[in-house]
């Protein structure tokens, strides 16, 4: 019962501020309204970025926080945590994922368009993706290094906290990064 408590005590407020963040996801989605009209497409290309970009990072908070459990990362050491062969190998296994899926989410967002009747560019849609890909990936494995060990070094465990607050954080930067990659590929392509 103990332990009941503790994760209920530490995850109910996360909890609530996510339910926040995804409302403030939705209004920035909403205001990009101008962005998903002038390019065929990137309305499917958005829940498959999002959902990939939540389960990408979730997963590197996981395996941190699994690896703060062993002891395979200090949290005591302040920043030269993140110079541990734990951290790097998680850092390049999130980017080569980041990379490669955000490239075929783009091929298969197009080929998903085609097929529902839109006029898709598919050097747009990979384009798009393959950027806000690249940003959100980059600032979600920062910031989930950040929270794991801020998390750990408050006594918090990691695994109550970390997965809801990047995906929600992810979703809000990742609605921001798609929006800003779109606008680059109108003045580019």
């Amino acid at each position: 019962m103990e332990n009941f408590t503790r994760i209920l005590k530490e995850s109910s407020p996360v909890l609530v501020l996510c339910i926040i963040g995804e409302l403030f996801a939705g209004l920035v989605l909403a205001g990009g309204g101008e962005l998903i009209a002038m390019i065929p497409g990137l309305l499917v290309l958005f829940p498959a970025v999002l959902s990939l970009r939540g389960n990408i990072s979730s997963s590197l908070g996981s395996r941190l926080g699994s690896a703060i459990h062993l002891g395979l990362i200090d949290t005591k050491v302040s920043w030269l945590t993140f110079k541990g062969p734990t951290v790097k190998e998680n850092i390049a296994a999130s980017t080569v994922l980041n990379i490669i899926m955000s490239f075929i989410l783009g091929v298969l967002a197009y080929i998903v368009s085609i097929s529902a009747g839109l006029d898709a560019n598919m050097f747009v849609l990979v384009f798009v993706s393959l950027l806000a890909g690249l940003l959100s990936g980059i600032f979600l494995t920062f910031l989930t290094l950040f929270l794991a060990v801020y998390t750990a070094s408050k006594g918090l465990d990691p695994d109550n906290v970390l997965t809801p607050s990047v995906a929600t954080i992810g979703d809000i930067f990742t609605v921001l990064f798609l929006f800003i990659s779109a606008r680059l590929a109108l003045i580019l392509i």
